[in-house]
């Protein structure tokens, strides 16, 4: 029962702070320059009540929202995969393999530290004006409807496949930095030495005891980054013209659409909140440690 208040509670607050930011944020300096004053309790109580009754749903958003689920949810999940799993072999005692993976650490620290946008723009001009294999943006070809047929899905790959790996690359080295971290750091704790002192294989010590509980740290960062997934996908979807919703966003910005902001804020709350709330729904399945209450 406290777990559940405690989610609700969470989930309220943070959907009613990304409201009212975006309600004042725009309102009060508007009004403090015409006339002095600042919105009333009244005008706050009944915009509230138009949110709560789905006002602020916008059809726009509601067609962007796949694309940018689709493009940053599945760039993110193969990303965590690879990272994670190429980050603790970078700490692994398994000889050339480890040697090997470390070797790329200082590569992992630069694409760790470069912009999503500027692997963007690096293979547009590598795939798209120098050797012409891919669109040069969009999420489909003009004139065309998507559809769910071997033309129609072989347009979406093609116009896909570069923002994905433009966030794939980056994402890669961000989950591989992590992971890597963490496998160092538990190297010396007293589980990992004393399974040692009991003679345990270096796999089992690296699958079971290292691996497995630098795994629970990684999964929380993975649901707390696919609920900003959105935030993510802004400098992506402009750079490719991806019909999602930071594309959108900043069309409703250069087009002073305040309405349309509003929208895509408080939509963005409601499923980062979601995302939260499934989180702390799960995680005592991952981590028996966790007591439910």
């Amino acid at each position: 029962m406290f777990q559940l208040t405690r989610r609700t509670t969470s989930f309220v607050a943070t959907v009613f702070l990304a409201g009212s930011i975006t309600y004042f944020v725009p309102r009060v300096p508007a009004l403090w320059i015409e006339n002095g004053s600042f919105p009333t309790l009244h005008d706050f109580i009944e915009w509230w009540i138009w949110v709560l009754q789905g006002g602020f749903m916008s059809d726009a958003v509601t067609q962007a929202i796949p694309w940018t689920l689709a493009l940053m949810g599945l760039a993110t999940s193969v990303s965590f995969i690879i990272g994670t799993i190429v980050g603790a072999l970078m700490a692994s005692p398994f000889g050339k393999i480890g040697r090997l993976a470390r070797w790329g650490t200082p590569a992992a620290m630069t694409m760790y530290a470069t912009p999503y946008f500027i692997f963007g723009m690096i293979l547009i001009w590598l795939f798209v004006w120098l050797v012409e294999i891919f669109p040069t943006g969009g999420g489909y070809t003009l004139g065309e409807t998507p559809e769910m047929s071997w033309d129609g899905i072989r347009t979406l790959l093609l116009h896909g496949t570069l923002p994905a790996l433009s966030i794939v690359l980056t994402g890669t080295a961000h989950w591989l930095v992590l992971m890597r971290g963490m496998m160092v750091t538990i190297e010396g704790e007293d589980y990992v030495v004393q399974s040692r002192a009991m003679g345990l294989k270096d796999w089992r010590i690296f699958t079971w005891y290292r691996m497995r509980n630098c795994a629970l740290p990684q999964l929380t960062q993975l649901f707390l980054s696919m609920g900003i997934i959105f935030t993510g996908a802004v400098m992506v979807e402009i750079v490719f013209a991806y019909p999602g919703v930071g594309y959108l966003l900043q069309q409703a910005i250069l087009g002073n659409n305040s309405g349309l902001v509003q929208s895509i804020v408080i939509t963005t709350a409601v499923i980062f909140a979601v995302l939260l709330a499934v989180m702390e729904t799960l995680y005592p399945l991952i981590d028996r440690r966790i007591v439910r209450d």
